[in-house]
């Protein structure tokens, strides 16, 4: 919620996250934004592809700014797969990590 400015920004969000599969479009009804679902690979990682070319910008009155783009880590959609470091480094736009397991996760890829 912090890292959008208002009121129908947009948050790109992977189709098998679980923000989007189990929590009732919380981000709709409490932050106020609006999420558009991105494909998810078998891996648990987000089509970078697809992502790229949903991502919106200001100047269109019309349509929400993508302010925002959720990772989830691990992937519970997935069975729980952790998202490799070298793709998390692909992802060049504000990363909001999902995970109650995140030191777990640091531990995993030998980050201290």
């Amino acid at each position: 919620m912090a890292h959008c400015q208002g009121r129908g920004d947009e948050i790109l969000v992977g189709d098998l996250a679980h923000i989007i599969m189990w929590e009732q479009g919380g981000v709709a009804q409490v932050a106020g934004v609006h999420s558009r679902q991105v494909r998810t690979n078998l891996d648990g990682t987000l089509d970078l592809l697809d992502m790229e070319n949903k991502i919106r910008s200001r100047g269109d009155a019309h349509e929400p700014t993508s302010c925002l783009i959720c990772v989830e880590q691990t992937h519970n959609g997935t069975g729980g797969r952790v998202l490799p470091l070298e793709y998390l480094r692909k992802v060049m736009v504000k990363v909001l990590v999902l995970s109650h397991l995140f030191s777990n996760l640091l531990c995993y890829l030998g980050i201290r």
